[in-house]
């Protein structure tokens, strides 16, 4: 008979470092450790100091994903099985992670998050698969909190509030026959896991006041949905707060002062472009969103863009869109804003919109009167509506805009010379950026040209190169000769050379030497066979991306794998 459960005698854990103590027969029979969620994580680092068993939790932090629950397990090496892990019910001592000395038999788990910019794992234990109370230890600024939640509780009847208001990072609610509730446990219920987060809260008179800023700290910024409600005394149903009787004439009335999470403390080097935002769903429960900015302020607006055009001419990008408004509200289209994606500083450009004959907006950014610093800038429509400034990402377009921007390069780039930068409009999916980067060598005026010829002699003779079944080799960059691909293909052309193996390699590169003796199978980078085989290749053969077996790696213009 195998063993259902390991029970742990004692546990603690110092910043990342979870030590556990086992009996002696448990400690002979472990053979690895796991943690389990969705997928299984093995623990690559454990430490053996009968009866003690640390294991190290920092390389874990770089696979996973925030605020995750992960339970542990352990692998026995008489079974097949991995086994949960339970603290001992016998335990005298309380730990100081423990909340009471009665639930020590529950099982251990972790929790992921991340604390002052910094990803933590903290220790916690199980209550009855319910309740869920941890600390989080951060290893950098020894920054701590505690939090406590519940799953998967029942939804209950609802609870009417009566007065509403949101100042800051706080709200004020004043929640009819509270007093039925001996002790008011409020928090909010994660949609997408079921989890109800408990939070502190304070008591002015009849009206309750709930500062987000703590709960934030503790949950993070990963955008997510919640219903706030109050939790009954044994923890099993939530009571969702709900505004009755409320009419809200549009559904952007529904949405009320947005907090913007960079202005709430342990969160002054996050994102400037996340945010929370208390709302009343079509239900009137009262609800929190957290998200980025342009993605919740377009779904309270209902606004939306359709990119219509756009152009490189003259140095100039020329921006042709429409603004979809169903809820019909009084805005004011302001501008047309590029912010660089950037989480600290960004860089932003704002350009004056005008509305055309055709009733399209047009934004023309002039590339000669600003620097661009980064690779991508994000578009936005900045929108007023009665007073207040909306951000609305620009990303809606057709299939046959995307295709023509992706593969026309003139018309769709601008290159600074003197400062040997390439600037163009780009489509990662139906997003929509403006993207920067360093100019290659060889994208010189005469190398767009052979680029031309290239391009159609292969479409013309597709067919002939096509049947050759080329194989392509190369390494970084295309400037060296030193690594396996160069070894593979030398050992094709002295045993296989019947096999079309062609090695890309740039003429100017200082081993280009090494490859003379098989020059007839050595393409040089960027001439007219180069550029006809790149596209008749059937197989490439290096350790790099075949964006290094051409001038610029993302995927543009007529040729491009």
């Amino acid at each position: 008979m195998g063993r259902d459960i390991v029970e742990v005698e004692n546990l603690s854990q110092k910043k990342m470092i979870l030590t556990f103590c086992l009996s002696p027969d448990v400690f002979n029979e472990i053979t690895s450790v796991f943690l389990v969620n969705k997928q299984s994580y093995e623990v690559p680092t454990v430490i053996r100091d009968q009866p003690l068993l640390r294991i190290d939790l920092t390389p874990l932090l770089t696979k996973i994903d925030d605020n995750i629950n992960f339970l542990v397990y352990m692998q026995l090496n008489n079974q097949d099985r991995k086994v949960p892990v339970r603290l001992r019910s016998t335990l005298e001592a309380q730990p100081q992670y423990v909340a009471n000395a009665s639930d020590f038999q529950d099982q251990v788990a972790l929790l992921t998050g991340t604390v002052n910019d910094n990803k933590t794992i903290g220790v916690c234990r199980l209550k009855n698969h319910s309740y869920l109370r941890q600390e989080v230890t951060d290893t950098l600024s020894n920054f701590s909190s505690e939090m406590n939640c519940v799953s998967n509780p029942s939804k209950g009847s609802s609870l009417f509030v009566e007065q509403f208001s949101v100042e800051q990072a706080t709200l004020r609610l004043k929640i009819k026959n509270i007093e039925n509730f001996n002790d008011v446990k409020i928090g909010f219920f994660k949609r997408s896991n079921r989890m109800f987060f408990l939070t502190e809260i304070n008591q002015d008179h009849q009206t309750l006041v709930i500062d987000l800023s703590r709960f934030f700290v503790t949950v993070g910024k990963n955008a997510a949905r919640y219903s706030i409600g109050i939790l009954s005394s044994d923890g099993s149903t939530y009571h969702p707060i709900v505004y009755p009787y409320k009419y809200f004439k549009y559904k952007f009335n529904r949405y009320y002062h947005q907090i913007e999470l960079q202005d709430i403390e342990h969160s002054k080097n996050d994102s400037q472009d996340e945010m929370i935002v208390p709302y009343f769903s079509e239900e009137n429960e009262l609800s929190l969103v957290v998200g980025k900015q342009s993605t919740v302020q377009s779904e309270a607006s209902g606004l939306n863009t359709t990119i219509i055009n756009v152009d490189i001419i003259n140095k100039v990008v020329i921006l042709t869109f429409t603004l979809a408004n169903p809820q019909n509200l009084n805005l004011k289209l302001k501008a047309i804003r590029y912010q660089s994606r950037t989480k600290i500083a960004p860089e932003i450009f704002d350009v004056p919109v005008e509305i055309n004959s055709e009733s399209k907006a047009v934004a023309k950014l002039n590339l000669t009167k600003i620097e661009l610093n980064h690779f991508y800038y994000d578009a936005f429509a900045i929108v007023e509506i009665d007073g207040y400034e909306l951000q609305i990402e620009v990303k809606k377009s057709d299939a046959r805009l995307r295709k023509r921007v992706q593969t026309r390069i003139k018309g769709h780039d601008y290159s600074d010379w003197t400062k040997r930068k390439v600037i163009y409009p780009i489509f990662i999916g139906n997003n929509f950026r403006l993207a920067m980067r360093d100019r290659d060598d060889a994208e010189r005026p005469y190398d767009f040209l052979k680029y031309q010829i290239a391009f159609w002699s292969y479409r013309i003779f597709k067919n002939h190169f096509n049947r050759k079944k080329i194989w392509l080799t190369y390494e970084k960059e295309s400037k060296r000769a030193e690594d396996n691909s160069f070894y593979f293909f030398q050992y094709m052309y002295q045993h296989h050379l019947n096999q079309n193996v062609y090695f890309v390699m740039n003429a100017n590169a200082q081993n280009f030497k090494a490859t003379k003796p098989y020059k007839s199978r050595v393409l040089k980078f960027m001439s007219i066979k180069h550029l006809i085989y790149l596209q008749a290749a059937e197989l490439f053969v290096s350790s790099e991306t075949p964006g290094h077996a051409f001038p610029w790696r993302e995927k543009r213009g007529m040729i491009k794998k």
